[in-house]
């Protein structure tokens, strides 16, 4: 080898001046080669897989810009944010907002105000109009000799006037009614205490008032309400705190306003002066199909192919009353179960027309009367010897009533 040639192949393994270069055979991963001029001179290359390399623990965390941490100012954005800067930016319209919203509400409350005040109007006049259809009758102050405060007998009458009859007033009998008010249904209710008590008193019942000439309870009202609580006091010993009659016509509508009543016949049962003809089983009577029931003097049943007048069966005097009792509590307990304020309204105005009640007692005190009728009504026994038209009292007509309260000559008449 020339010393040119030389000198270029020193020039490729080291640059001038520095010297050849040394192996180092204690490196891991040298590997030796040849030298230029075939000689034993070796030159190392590290090996790639022989390099230590950093773990993932030692290893830097990445360099992330600095805005990239921090959170989005787009995603953190809220509704209110905007609320906010809308009412920043527009005070006016904001105002106007909450004004227009506060308005809103205002008016509502001033409607919802306005409709309460014509409900109680509108009350309020329903109210004054079913007072001022309830009639007014004065009588004479009845009371029991031995008494507390809390005791109290009130006394309903079921007139038969047909004054207040709309249409035909001969579809409830052939009899002929005006201008009078016979008595015929008399109801006692007496509240003490310890409760109350109702039973009824048979309309034909003999008495003598304190002036006057004896007869039929029935015929004392007709007289006048004074001549009635004179006899009542007098012959039964039943004073007359509140005196409340309901004629025909009012019967009927209270009846038809509750959606009628659920009689069970036992046998078929005809009346042709009361026009009454039903068949053995359970009946929803009306109003009118209710008072001839209630009203039937003649009524018959058939049994065993053959119509045996009632009064045979329950007795003289009795049926009638027996009638007009079972009626009262089927119409007491379906009007204790009534909710709906349109047929309580319509209830209302039947009761108040055709009314009569006495001065002293309170109009709120009526409606308390529901609650005293309970349970199975009692008529009160009269001598066996009565006739068909007039009944006699006996020692335990008198017994019963001493039972119910009203003992013989306990009653005083004046105040």
């Amino acid at each position: 080898m020339s010393d040119q040639e030389r000198n270029t192949a020193d020039q490729s393994v080291g640059r001038s001046g520095d010297g050849p270069v040394t192996p180092n055979h204690s490196e891991a991963g040298a590997t030796p080669t040849a030298s230029l001029d075939g000689g034993a001179t070796p030159t190392v290359f590290p090996d790639p897989d022989a390099i230590p390399r950093p773990s993932n623990a030692d290893a830097a965390p990445p360099q992330t810009d600095d805005r990239d941490s921090r959170p989005s100012r787009a995603l953190a954005h809220t509704d209110e944010d905007d609320i906010e800067a809308d009412r920043e930016a527009h005070p006016t319209r904001a105002k106007r907002a909450t004004t227009g919203s506060h308005s809103s509400r205002s008016r509502i409350l001033v409607f919802l105000a306005a409709a309460l005040a014509l409900i109680v109007l509108l009350v309020a006049v329903d109210a004054v109009a079913l007072i001022g259809r309830i009639e007014r009758m004065d009588i004479v102050p009845t009371s029991l000799s031995e008494v507390d405060d809390s005791d109290q007998t009130w006394v309903i009458v079921g007139s038969d006037n047909r004054d207040w009859i709309v249409g035909d007033e001969q579809i409830y009998g052939s009899g002929s009614t005006r201008v009078a008010d016979h008595a015929d249904i008399v109801i006692v209710i007496h509240k003490t205490a310890t409760g109350s008590h109702t039973f009824m008193v048979p309309r034909d019942l003999w008495v003598r008032p304190t002036s006057g000439e004896p007869g039929r309870l029935t015929m004392m009202m007709a007289r006048s309400p004074n001549d009635f609580a004179e006899a009542m006091c007098a012959s039964l010993g039943i004073p007359v705190d509140h005196l409340l009659m309901v004629r025909m016509s009012t019967f009927v509508n209270i009846i038809d306003a509750i959606g009628g009543i659920d009689v069970d016949f036992p046998y078929d049962t005809r009346d042709e002066e009361a026009k009454l003809s039903v068949t053995a089983g359970v009946h929803r009577l009306d109003g009118q199909q209710a008072l001839a029931y209630v009203r039937s003097r003649q009524a018959e049943h058939l049994i065993d192919g053959e119509w045996v007048p009632v009064n045979r069966v329950e007795g003289a005097n009795q049926s009638r009353p027996s009638a007009a009792a079972e009626v009262l509590a089927l119409v007491m307990k379906k009007v204790k179960s009534v909710r709906d304020p349109v047929t309580l309204q319509r209830l209302a105005w039947a009761v108040s027309g055709g009314t009569v009640v006495d001065s002293s007692t309170s109009l709120l005190e009526v409606p308390a009367l529901i609650g005293e009728i309970t349970g199975k009504i009692d008529v009160l026994p009269v001598s066996p010897n009565s006739g068909k038209i007039v009944a006699l009292m006996s020692d335990e007509t008198r017994d019963t009533l001493a039972r119910a309260g009203y003992p013989e000559g306990g009653c005083r008449i004046g105040a």
